[in-house]
């Protein structure tokens, strides 16, 4: 009867760990996006890599670094996001997000009449769709804070953490 208490206790132990290490799918894409984004802790990797800083910082949300081939294609890949999001410190940008964009056309152009449903990625709906800035292209976006906490939660467009 031991011996079956033990197996029994056993089992259910592993069966407990397992449940508790696995990740969800929407888990385990926000771990390799920010896995694939590392290299951009420094700054001057980002603008090797073709993303061009913006010229304003953006309150609660700091600089946009932005690779207009990525951002005007509407192809989204998780190790590739459009926009890298840096705020202000003492040795320079810090990279605090990243945020993907979904183009619904081309730059400069309105909102479409019937434009396509909004992506899902993270398990997040992206929100738009919207006019583009700054002369981008119409689209939909999902911010994600990886490198700062948010206390509104990591996929708000806002970070009330990043100050300017």
């Amino acid at each position: 009867m031991r011996l079956f208490v033990a197996m029994t206790v056993a089992v259910f132990s592993v069966m407990l760990i397992s449940c508790t290490e696995s990740k969800t799918q929407s888990e385990q894409d926000l771990d390799a996006a920010k896995a694939a984004t590392t290299q951009f802790n420094d700054v001057d990797s980002a603008i090797t890599a073709g993303y061009a800083p913006t010229e304003e910082c953006v309150p609660s949300m700091g600089f946009h670094y932005v690779n207009l081939p990525l951002a005007s294609n509407p192809a989204l890949d998780i190790a590739q996001p459009e926009i890298l999001l840096y705020a202000p410190s003492d040795s320079g940008p810090r990279l605090v997000g990243i945020e993907y964009v979904f183009a619904i056309g081309p730059p400069g152009a309105p909102i479409p009449p019937s434009p396509p449903p909004a992506p899902v990625m993270f398990g997040q709906t992206f929100d738009g769709p919207m006019l583009g800035h700054g002369g981008g292209p119409p689209h939909y976006d999902l911010h994600v804070w990886t490198s700062q906490a948010n206390p509104d939660g990591i996929f708000e467009a806002f970070n009330t953490e990043i100050l300017c």
